[in-house]
């Protein structure tokens, strides 16, 4: 027998099957079949017919795939819009058709005032013998009443409403798995499904788009009116895309732009989690570099040194925190946000008590409360030594260079403990933190690290504080120190009220943020950046590839900045880490083994109430060369830099500007595009490194190539 005739023989009317009519889909004879055979072509049914078709109680194959129709028995009492998109985007193969048939306004009308008298006279007898009001009743008379005013109003209609729902699969074991899943998922919306028994042929035929709903009944049919029945059509757009923002990446599940600007969300706060390899570095240098574009300031605190290249490409401020750097970050200076309008010593001393506190616990404790307090009374004495108390008068005054450092502090601490040496109780409290401080004073392994007056000035929009040198350092508490010190300099230079009244948005930047979670205190202060973050128009965006310690549930900060991040994104994770998320993002299975499985730089975009999968690609070759960090190529393009420098050099002068070469035009930066057969590997180059001699930079240090530069106008 032939596919035609498979096919014919499936669902053709003469076949009954299960005793009902299969539409007759295919005619007896067809012109233009002929015609096409004729010229030793194949006839467009036995192009798409499958070699055969069985249905069986519940499921049904087609050829080599294993099929299942449910529809929708059980709806829920109250609907909100796009209530079905759990299901309208599943990441599975599904064919959904709905049917909605307009019933006679009249006899709807007729039908609710009936209902409504009936209703109203069961009520009145049961007041008349003086029996309890049933609720139930009530409920429904007013909804009777409400539903037929609407209709007599001409605000909406009858309307009966199915929908149907074929799944595909490879097996008959994932068929199953699959159903399960979407009856799942439909009960988690209140709505149940029923597998069409014994009428699999007919619910098939119905799905498929041909206007025929062979099953309707009152078992799959609803009835409603036109709002609840709007709500079950797919309105809400599948895209994620704002008129304006920054393109993220493509939505694999239509190929279309992923375009957002955080500013639009509820909170403007983020959260990138990726293991090692998956992309997430590269991500968030991809989004700095096009909010740069954008003229958006933005500040990275950078534990492993990898924006360095495209720091100095766009012409922003690299800052190196460790012992062997020249810029520092001394933790007791407040002169760089004095200006006599506001009492700034306070809170700086409480910020010093938090960090001694953090350096004498490096299991993540504080200080006990009579130790706070005692060291906060010597921690104004030392700032009164120098000139500073609460007058504002004095803080106005103040200078990095007159300001007390750790050495200051610890020697006041030594020299009350000699006066209360024989005070036991006062030796218990300060003697060891007055030990703890001694490796961060002057003296010791970190006191050129601590023990330093400022000298970082920030002087650009985009400021990197690089850590490397604390992250190579392998210590966990000195990289949550360092990075407390860090983050407390931005707050006191970002989070201020001129910020918050300028209304510019500015991005904020955490790597490895589970590193902060592992003390209290540093814990807390990340916590309290993300809370005032929101109200200064600042975006805080924090990367890790550890989520299980980042939502410690001992420490419960990590979710409160997760709960707080209107944007999550998740790249290639383990397993663990992943079953850290399912509950917080609602991850099925499928989602699941796909982040286990992803390449790099694919994976799953959270905007509020909406989720995509993604995949991201650089724009342009220009882009990618800033912010690939796969050692092989970051080696390719040192090397082309090198010969640029060469180039740019003869003997050490510098090169005349007239005699250099031509400066080739710029790659235009190439359009998000959404591909049809097939999508670009993601975070690929569109080709290798190429050294451009002869450019030399005609601004600043001679010998260096002009580098583009994002600072905004009048900055």
């Amino acid at each position: 027998m032939s596919l035609r005739d498979n096919f014919r023989a499936a669902f053709s009317s003469e076949d009954p099957g299960d005793g009902r009519d299969g539409g007759g889909l295919l005619p007896s004879h067809d012109p233009a079949d002929e015609r096409l055979s004729d010229r030793g072509g194949q006839d467009i049914s036995s192009a798409i017919a499958p070699g055969s078709a069985v249905f069986r109680k519940d499921w049904f194959e087609l050829g080599d795939t294993f099929h299942r129709t449910l529809f929708l028995e059980g709806w829920p009492v109250e609907v909100e819009p796009n209530w079905l998109r759990p299901l309208y985007q599943w990441q599975h193969a599904l064919d959904i058709s709905l049917y909605y048939q307009p019933l006679p306004l009249k006899s709807w009308v007729s039908r609710l005032t009936d209902k409504a008298s009936k209703e109203r006279s069961e009520l009145e007898q049961a007041a008349q013998q003086r029996r309890s009001i049933d609720n139930e009743r009530v409920q429904r008379l007013e909804d009777a009443e409400e539903l037929r005013n609407m209709f007599q109003r001409g605000e909406s209609k009858p309307v009966q409403v199915s929908l149907l729902v074929t799944i595909r699969a490879d097996s008959k074991e994932e068929l199953d798995s699959i159903t399960r899943q979407i009856e799942k998922t439909l009960e988690s919306v209140s709505a149940r499904s029923r597998r069409a028994e014994l009428r699999q042929k007919d619910a098939f035929l119905s799905v498929l788009p041909f206007g025929r709903n062979l099953i309707a009944d009152g078992y799959s049919a609803r009835n409603m009116h036109t709002q609840g029945a709007s709500f079950t059509f797919p309105f809400a757009n599948a895209d994620l895309s704002h008129p304006d923002g920054i393109w993220y990446g493509i939505n694999r599940s239509t190929n279309s732009n992923i375009i957002l600007d955080r500013r639009r969300f509820a909170s403007p706060h983020s959260v990138i989690l990726g293991g090692t390899g998956s992309g997430k570095s590269v991500a968030a240098k991809q989004e700095v570099l096009r909010a740069l574009m954008d003229f958006i300031p933005v500040t990275v605190v950078d534990p492993d040194g990898e924006f360095e290249r495209m720091c100095e490409e766009v012409g922003g401020q690299f800052i190196t925190i460790g012992p062997a750097s020249s810029d520092r970050i001394n933790v007791l200076d407040f002169s760089y946000i004095a200006d006599g309008a506001e009492d700034h010593l306070t809170p700086k001393i409480l910020s010093v008590v938090r960090l001694l506190g953090t350096m004498a616990s490096p299991e993540g404790g504080r200080l006990h409360p009579e130790a706070e307090a005692a060291l906060v009374r010597l921690l104004r004495q030392v700032y009164a030594d120098f000139g500073y108390t609460q007058d504002l008068r004095t803080q106005a005054q103040a200078t990095r260079e007159r300001m007390p450092v750790l050495s200051d502090i610890r020697a006041k601490i030594t020299a009350h403990l000699a006066e209360h040496a024989h005070d036991p109780g006062e030796q218990a409290l300060l003697r060891p933190l007055a030990a703890a401080m001694a490796p961060y004073c002057a003296g010791g392994a970190l006191g050129a690290l601590f023990d330093q007056r400022t000298t970082v000035d920030l002087q650009s929009p985009f400021v990197v504080f690089n850590i490397k040198p604390l992250t190579a350092a392998r210590n966990d508490h000195l990289l949550g120190l360092g990075m407390h010190t860090v983050l407390e300099f931005i707050w006191n230079t970002t989070m201020t009220r001129a910020q918050q009244l300028s209304g510019q948005f500015r991005l904020l930047f955490v790597d490895e943020a589970h590193v902060m979670m592992r003390t209290d205190e540093s814990a807390k202060f990340l916590e309290d950046i993300a809370r005032r973050a929101r109200k200064c128009h600042v975006g805080l965006t924090v990367l890790t590839q550890a989520p299980e310690d980042f939502l410690n549930s001992a420490r419960p900060q990590g979710k409160f900045i997760f709960d707080q991040s209107s944007m999550q994104i998740v790249l290639r994770l383990k397993r663990k880490s992943l079953q850290a998320l399912q509950d917080l993002l609602g991850l099925d299975d499928p989602e699941v083994n796909y982040l286990f499985a992803a390449a790099p730089g694919e994976g799953m975009i959270f905007a509020e109430n909406d989720r995509a999968l993604m995949s991201m690609h650089t724009a342009s070759p220009q882009e990618y060369d800033m912010i690939t960090t796969k050692p092989e190529e970051v080696a390719a393009i040192e090397a082309a830099r090198r010969l640029e420098l060469d180039a740019g050099e003869t003997d050490g002068i510098p090169a005349e500007p007239a005699a250099a070469p031509a400066r080739p035009a710029p790659a235009p930066a190439a359009q998000p595009i959404a591909p049809t057969l097939g999508r670009p590997e993601p975070f690929s180059r569109l080709g290798p490194p190429q050294a451009q001699p002869g450019r030399v930079r005609r601004t600043g240090p001679p010998g260096k190539p002009d580098r583009p530069s994002f600072r905004p106008p009048g900055a």
